[in-house]
């Protein structure tokens, strides 16, 4: 049951604005001293207007459901989640919606632009995983989710990605609600903890050559202990799952039928941190798309060869 086409435009570019808020320093700095929040903060201000504007579309959403639904034939995760809402409650409703809606756009949406940056500095991994496809899928079998494990060059790609650029590199602020220690270090009641998985990832004590793209390294047993791009334990990001399946398939969709190439040949993409908001976007991103060569099956009763990729010649003597 999708909203119209304006709507879906509005609230892109809600969420949009919405990240771009979430990354200013005057709003990020509320999290490490909250007493700033009785100072005037044009930033904040704006802030809660756009959630507003957020949470009404939410709302339209779920009412748009609600006046609709058929529990025996749901359409829809939203349906899913009404008939779940003893469970859930509203409130926590509403919050799970906006959880999918802003968690899996934007993060999605990094990763993979970030994945395709590094992957046109490596055309011979592109290669690889255009090969794995074939082997493993055909030329066309659809991919799914559940292809994952069948696919161990394409995820470790992906898993390499987010190491390298962690779409959230500082994990979501977390309050001690007694004393404790960490490595060490102690960490008195009330204090705010906000991890840093971009450092985590780029510790040269857990990681061999952090700064270097190197998929393989996700190839060998054990490799994902030490991933934590979504974090980790029971404050995890519940989107990870879908997550990880949209990333897989777009991917992989995409590397099945294209070379990515740089827009301008011998101009490769930059993969240098512009700054850290509260998601971490990939720098402008221009790339060619140039199709993969695939024959089509013969003609019947037809023999054909292929001198050349992409070119069906008929055998002499054998045209209708």
């Amino acid at each position: 049951m999708m909203p119209s086409e304006a709507e879906i435009r509005d609230f892109t570019a809600c969420i949009t604005e919405l990240v771009q808020l979430w990354s200013c320093i005057s709003i990020q700095a509320l999290d490490t001293v909250p007493l700033l929040r009785i100072l005037p903060n044009p930033s904040l201000q704006r802030l809660l207007q756009v959630v507003e504007k957020r949470d009404a579309f939410v709302r339209a959403q779920i009412q748009r459901h609600q006046e609709s639904l058929e529990p025996e034939r749901p359409r829809d995760v939203v349906d899913h989640l009404l008939l779940a809402m003893g469970d859930l409650g509203p409130k926590r409703l509403h919050m799970a919606l906006v959880d999918l809606f802003i968690g899996g756009t934007e993060t999605t949406a990094a990763l993979l632009a970030w994945a395709c940056a590094f992957l046109v500095r490596h055309p011979e991994v592109q290669d690889r995983i255009h090969a794995e496809l074939q082997d493993v899928l055909g030329p066309t079998a659809p991919l799914r989710p559940r292809d994952r494990d069948r696919l161990p060059l394409l995820s470790a790609t992906l898993n390499e990605t987010l190491r390298l650029r962690p779409p959230v590199p500082l994990a979501l602020p977390h309050r001690t609600t007694r004393p404790t220690s960490v490595a060490g270090m102690s960490i008195p009641q009330d204090t705010i903890v906000i991890p840093n998985l971009f450092a985590a990832h780029h510790d040269e004590t857990k990681w061999l050559e952090p700064e270097e793209f190197r998929p393989e390294r996700f190839l060998a047993p054990g490799a994902l202990r030490d991933l934590l791009p979504f974090s980790c334990g029971a404050r995890a990001c519940p989107g990870e799952a879908l997550a990880r399946a949209e990333a897989l398939v777009t991917l992989g969709r995409l590397l099945r039928e294209f070379r990515l190439e740089p827009a301008v040949l011998g101009t490769l993409p930059a993969l240098n941190v512009v700054s850290f908001g509260i998601v971490l976007r990939c720098p402008s991103l221009c790339l060619r798309l140039v199709p993969r060569p695939r024959a089509p099956p013969p003609a019947r009763g037809h023999t054909l060869v292929t001198p050349l990729p992409g070119v069906m010649t008929p055998l002499p003597g054998e045209l209708p």
